[in-house]
């Protein structure tokens, strides 16, 4: 597979197998990840950037010390991550790279994670992304436990009003940090 035809692949909605192909290819030849990350940021909208965030999304599933290099480039261009079909896989991305890969996350880095993070919450995202947001910030509270503060008020601010799904996770990490709800 060459990087015209995986571009050319993200022109038309890919099934689910077609992705996890293109993301099985790009692992097993170690491929540099740089054409996917410049076409991911090509546009804030089209549908080969949304195609192409989650492609991105599987290689980081099955393989995220592949995408930590480029993580850099990602919080550097999160404008293009603000599409909603978007914005979960750029979550999700960060996430999964938080759970294998925090320690080696530099300082700078990890403050504009945890910036990006409390921003989705306070914004009228999906709640799938708010759930990314506040699992990458309950890892990071683990290294920066003023985090916690913020974040507990947050969710205990939010968590009337909010999907079952929202309310199941925000439970958690504020029966985590034994903090009794208001």
């Amino acid at each position: 597979m060459t990087e015209e035809f995986i571009a050319a692949s993200l022109t038309h909605r890919i099934s689910k197998v077609e992705c996890e192909q293109i993301a099985d290819f790009l692992i097993s030849s170690n491929k540099d990840l740089t054409f996917l990350l410049k076409l991911i940021t090509s546009d804030k909208d089209s549908k080969e950037t949304i195609y192409g965030c989650w492609l991105l999304d599987k290689i980081t599933v099955k393989y995220p010390s592949m995408v930590l290099p480029h993580l850099s480039f990602l919080l550097a261009h999160k404008m293009f991550f603000e599409n909603e079909s978007k914005k979960r896989p750029f979550y999700k991305i960060i996430y999964l790279i938080c759970v294998k890969h925090l320690v080696e996350i530099p300082e700078k880095e990890q403050k504009l994670i945890i910036e990006f993070c409390f921003d989705v919450l306070i914004s009228n995202s999906a709640v799938a992304s708010k759930a990314f947001a506040i699992k990458t910030l309950d890892l990071l509270g683990n290294y920066h436990p003023w985090i916690y503060d913020n974040l507990i008020g947050i969710l205990q601010k939010d968590i009337e009003n909010s999907s079952a799904g929202f309310q199941s996770i925000a439970k958690k990490i504020i029966k985590k940090n034994a903090m009794p709800l208001q």
